[in-house]
């Protein structure tokens, strides 16, 4: 079914608000989606860096225990020929030039030195350790002496506070109870470090299991290699790898040295005491991964700029368009008021049954309505665009004029009447001309309500004619269908006593005599009912108390429905008219003289008797009295007017029934 502007504009609205969320929603799992699918790419890349990293430091770390494995395989080999000059009780005597000519020749070698089983110095390569100094009492010396022949030592570093050095030992137990000791030149370890390439942001250095540093390369802090020499090295994660037995390990953590991030690889080299700790700062690790992080980044933010302008316009674009559906079913909503309005006004136009007319500001039709055609002079269309002079009679015109003039002039409506002789039948009509207003297009115009008062004429004339009528001779009442009086005559006043002012109000019954019974009563309004009227003598009371006769008529009045609306009651006085009567009765029925029935009278009883008897089959008596000289007695009445013998045939009359 089809949709009312009230609810095309919501939907409308709910659409555009659906299809924002929807584009708002895409945009953003785009953007979410992007995120993670840069934040996978990206941990990925990390990994690789990462893993590349440790692959890196892992390698060097292995080629720096593969060195000190090296060099402690050459001291391993240099105490064995030592050994096997030696062996035997004595000594040669060139050994001791042989030794320092091995400490000159070896680079990694800072002296040898062959001990007895005391421990105490029998040559030395150097003149630092004189014959019979006593090295014996050193705790890896003594636990060598216990060991069996053969045995050979690797010590940590230790401080020698004969020569006040830090020192390595690689010692040999002789066959013959001595020990060879070779002393190591830690330098060499600095030296064969300076001669790895280290790329930026690496580190290279050998510690001992009580991590100590031998070596380090940089030197941290602008020092000395030899000035750090024995540097005791405090951190956690190297303390739990020495602990662990395990051979390799890769972590990341602060350098104790220095203080920079660092992703280490730490190598145990072999069963010697030493350990190969390679580093590679993280900042350098990922300096392209982070440049390509950037890089993704401002990719990301590029398109997540580009996709939030084409957003924006399309939002815009949304926003644009519900305007112009809103402003379109506004329109058209505004159209179909209008012309529900104008349909409405049309009905309203077409209800009226007055005739319309609107005037521009120089007098011309502009509209014209009329329910009955014949009514107007000429054909509705006609009358269109022209001026009232040239559409009406000359005098009908300049009262239109005069109108215009007194509207001008006071503003409101005007209101006169006049008389068209239409279809041969002079009509009357009366016109009301109101000003349309000062501005806008129909300034100056008026507008004219014309109803033909014809009727109304004719009913006012029959008004008056009813009203003069009311006003007559007969008393008159009007009551409303629950008998409450509505109106009197001045003759009602008349008749009754009563004022009209007092028996506004009330019920007919105030003028009941009390003569009639209830039956009555309801023959009356029976027939009221049934025929619509009534009318008989009825007696009635005056607003003194007397009793009068009276003749009413009772006529329901009803509608064009047929209901009931009102009752009217006509009534004349018969109090005159029964005394007339009466009168004529006595002198029709009895003597003027004595007031005796006379001979009608007599008749008319004798008739009426024998028809009772003749219908009851009963007997009836008549007694015939003579008066004697009774025709003196009229005689005397006569002469006398009458006063001395009357009195004498009332008597007559009186004595048979006493």
């Amino acid at each position: 079914m089809p949709h009312s502007p009230d609810l095309a504009l919501p939907d409308a609205a709910h659409d555009i608000h659906r299809d924002r969320r929807r584009a708002v929603a895409v945009y953003v799992g785009g953007v979410l989606l992007m995120l993670v699918v840069l934040g996978s790419l990206m941990l990925e890349q990390f990994r690789r860096d990462t893993r590349a990293a440790e692959e890196r430091t892992a390698a060097r770390a292995d080629l720096v225990a593969e060195w000190v494995t090296s060099t402690f395989s050459a001291s391993e080999a240099l105490l064995a020929s030592v050994s096997a000059r030696i062996e035997g009780n004595e000594l040669p005597a060139e050994l001791g030039g042989w030794l320092a000519a091995l400490s000159d020749e070896l680079p990694f070698l800072d002296r040898i030195s062959v001990l007895d089983s005391q421990g105490r110095v029998l040559v030395s390569s150097r003149d630092a350790y004189p014959p019979g100094y006593a090295l014996g009492g050193l705790p890896y010396h003594r636990d060598l002496l216990q060991a069996p022949a053969g045995e050979r030592l690797i010590t940590p570093l230790f401080w020698s506070h004969f020569v006040e050095e830090f020192r390595v030992v690689h010692a040999q137990r002789l066959a013959g109870g001595g020990i060879v000791s070779a002393e190591l030149e830690l330098s060499a370890f600095s030296h064969a470090l300076d001669r790895l390439s280290l790329a930026a942001g690496q580190s290279t250095a050998i510690i001992d299991t009580q991590m100590q540093l031998i070596a380090r390369r940089p030197v941290f802090g602008g020092e000395d290699p030899l000035e750090v020499l024995g540097e005791q090295i405090s951190e956690p994660l190297t303390r739990a790898f020495i602990d662990s037995g395990q051979q390799r390990d890769s972590f990341r953590t602060d350098s104790p040295l220095d203080g920079e991030d660092r992703y280490y690889t730490m190598r145990r080299v072999g069963e010697l005491p030493f350990v190969a700790v390679i580093g590679e700062e993280v900042s350098t690790v990922l300096t392209g991964w982070m440049h390509r992080l950037w890089l993704r980044l401002a990719i990301a933010g590029t398109v997540i700029g580009l996709g939030g302008l084409v957003l924006r316009h399309y939002l815009n674009r949304l926003l644009l368009e519900g305007e112009v559906r809103q402003r379109v079913a506004e329109r058209e909503q505004a159209r179909r008021e209008s012309q529900s309005r104008e349909a409405r006004l049309q009905a309203l136009v077409g209800s009226i049954q007055d005739m319309i007319f609107v005037f521009d500001g120089t007098g011309r039709f502009v509209f014209v309505h009329a329910p009955d055609p014949s009514e107007l002079l000429l054909d509705s269309r006609d009358l269109i665009g022209r001026h009232y002079r040239e559409a009406l009679p000359v005098d009908l015109a300049e009262q239109l004029a005069a109108a215009f003039a007194e509207l001008r002039d006071g503003g409101g409506p005007v209101e006169y009447d006049y008389r068209l002789e239409i279809g041969g039948e002079w009509r009357h009509f009366r016109s009301v001309l109101s000003a349309l207003g000062t501005r806008g297009p129909d300034a100056g115009g008026a507008l004219a309500v014309v109803r033909d008062v014809s009727e109304e004429r004719a009913t006012e004339a029959q008004l008056r004619i009813a009203a003069t009528a009311f006003e007559t001779h007969l008393g008159m009442l009007i009551t409303d269908a629950e008998g409450i009086i509505l109106r009197v005559n001045d003759t009602f006043t008349r008749i009754t006593g009563y004022a009209e002012e007092e028996v506004l109000g009330r019920n007919p019954r105030l003028l009941s005599s009390g003569l009639h019974d209830d039956a009555f009563y309801a023959g009356l309004w029976d027939s009221v009912s049934r025929h619509g009227s009534w009318q008989g003598e009825i007696w009635n009371r005056r607003r003194n108390g007397e009793v009068f006769p009276e003749w009413l008529t009772i006529s329901a009045v009803r509608n064009a429905e047929g209901e009931l609306t009102h009752y009217v009651a006509t009534f004349s006085d018969l109090t005159e008219r029964k005394a007339a009567e009466q009168e004529i009765h006595q002198l029709a029925f009895f003597d003027s003289l004595t007031g005796l029935p006379n001979r009608r009278l007599l008749m008319d009883r004798l008739e009426g008797v024998l028809r009772d008897s003749y219908r009851n089959g009963r007997f009836g008596a008549l007694m015939f009295l003579d008066l004697d000289n009774f025709r003196f007695i009229a005689f005397c009445r006569e002469t006398r007017h009458g006063s001395s013998g009357r009195s004498i045939p009332c008597r007559g009359t009186h004595r048979p029934s006493a």
